[in-house]
């Protein structure tokens, strides 16, 4: 049994929610087993499982953030960010989880004025930084379609996921 976070691989899959309860309960009930038609399928432990869906699911954001910018469709660091905003572009807003607050709120202040959607992965600057070629990068905003929508959605899984493993 592997995770399938592009939902590409070959044959019959299970879907899951992304949430290390949904995982637990999954898991317990062995709805793997009934779901597969394999009663008797070897589930990895949800310690095992829920690692990889963590790994997995930061890997894929920090992918699309890194695809989007090759693409052009991704603009890094405050002045530039705000030159976009006076041009009118922007889709999705991404702010670094240590943003300072002011930083924080003046940017979402400027998106909401804009209409545009705001998204707060649990990662720092440093780290969404290595993915756009930076050292630090806590303000992102995406322009195009569909990485826009992409990361907004994989932003809320991953969140969910790392809210989830604090309590």
């Amino acid at each position: 049994m592997a995770l399938d976070l592009w939902s590409k691989a070959p044959g019959r899959g299970v879907w899951l929610c992304p949430l290390e309860s949904c995982l637990g309960k999954a898991t317990k009930r062995r709805a793997f087993g009934r779901g597969l038609d394999d009663p008797g399928l070897f589930v990895p432990d949800d310690g095992f499982l829920v690692t990889q869906l963590r790994e997995g699911l930061r890997s894929r954001l920090l992918q699309r953030l890194a695809l989007a910018r090759r693409a052009g469709a991704l603009v890094a660091g405050e002045s530039r960010v705000s030159q976009a905003f006076k041009a009118g572009r922007g889709k999705l807003l991404i702010l670094a989880q240590d943003l300072s607050d002011a930083s924080r709120q003046k940017q979402e202040t400027n998106a909401d004025r804009k209409g545009v959607a705001v998204a707060s992965p649990a990662m720092g600057g440093v780290e969404l930084g290595k993915c756009v070629g930076r050292e630090f990068a806590g303000i992102l905003l995406v322009n195009g379609e569909p990485f826009a929508s992409d990361l907004k959605r994989l932003s809320e899984q991953w969140n969910g996921l790392e809210n989830e493993a604090r309590r």
